[in-house]
């Protein structure tokens, strides 16, 4: 157990289940279930400015990141089709739409969660990540529909 991560430090340990909607228009957060459950370890909060992945955020009023979680992408790029004169095959989706859960600690000091993205694009999921969204926490501890 590391007691620098927020994560292992709390008794009893809370945590939060959003589920995130995603669409052409962004992120918003449509629902959430407060638990008490230990929520992933935080990974390191710095990262490299080139970094290319997904990851989340939990960041304080004053912009500093309190968690940060490294995740496979959930927003598909492209979807497996079924075509009975090519067969299987790979295709682009334009304009992806979804919902995806995480799970983050329910620090006391979050004031908003940030989604972190390489581009969707697959010929650009090396590029470096960038903030795609950032949601207030604020009003989504107490198991509300947004």
């Amino acid at each position: 157990m590391d007691p620098a991560d927020p994560t292992q430090r709390a008794e009893p340990n809370r945590a939060l289940r959003l589920l995130v909607k995603y669409d052409k228009s962004g992120y918003s957060i449509s629902e959430t279930w407060p638990l008490e459950t230990l929520a992933p370890a935080s990974h390191a909060l710095e990262t490299a400015r080139a970094t290319s992945g997904f990851w989340v955020e939990l960041r304080d009023a004053k912009n500093n990141v309190l968690y940060r979680r490294v995740m496979q992408n959930p927003v598909p790029a492209d979807v497996e089709v079924f075509d009975p004169e090519e067969g299987l095959h790979r295709q682009a989706v334009d304009d992806p739409e979804g919902v995806f859960t995480v799970l983050v600690p329910d620090l006391a000091d979050a004031a908003e969660i940030a989604f972190i993205s390489s581009p969707v694009d697959p010929a650009k999921r090396q590029n470096a990540a960038r903030q795609v969204a950032a949601l207030p926490l604020r009003g989504q501890r107490r198991g509300k529909r947004a």
